[in-house]
């Protein structure tokens, strides 16, 4: 089971009661519900995520919560996994292009199409 970091365990664990900050009222003010998604705060245990790593949030107080929703990204390997960021870095420094035809799209394609062949050979149908 994945533990949190040393940079995070070495914070004492912080009370979520004293989470609701000046932060959160301000996300309050501008979001509705002050959520991102249909699920409203617990009342109590509200609270801003500043960060994370595997499977543990890090608030904006400095608490640190175990994420048992890992919804989105995190879902398979954890909040910063070293992979997925280095990933990231290199496709980040070969530079993104939409609406140019680049070697990355067309293996991306052809893969896709190995995976699940159409009739036409092709990922548009």
């Amino acid at each position: 089971m994945d533990e949190p970091s040393p940079s995070l365990a070495s914070r004492a664990p912080m009370s979520l009661a004293a989470e609701r900050t000046e932060l959160f009222e301000r996300a309050l003010r501008v979001i509705p519900g002050a959520t991102l998604n249909a699920v409203a705060p617990t009342p109590g245990l509200e609270f801003v995520v500043e960060g994370g790593e595997g499977p543990w949030l890090r608030t904006s107080n400095g608490a640190q919560v175990l994420d048992f929703v890992l919804g989105g990204g995190p879902l398979v390997l954890g909040h910063a996994h070293p992979l997925l960021l280095e990933a990231i870095e290199r496709a980040a420094m070969q530079g993104t292009q939409h609406y140019a035809i680049h070697r990355r799209a067309i293996e991306l394609a052809e893969r896709i199409v190995e995976l699940v062949p159409r009739r036409d050979g092709s990922i548009h149908g």
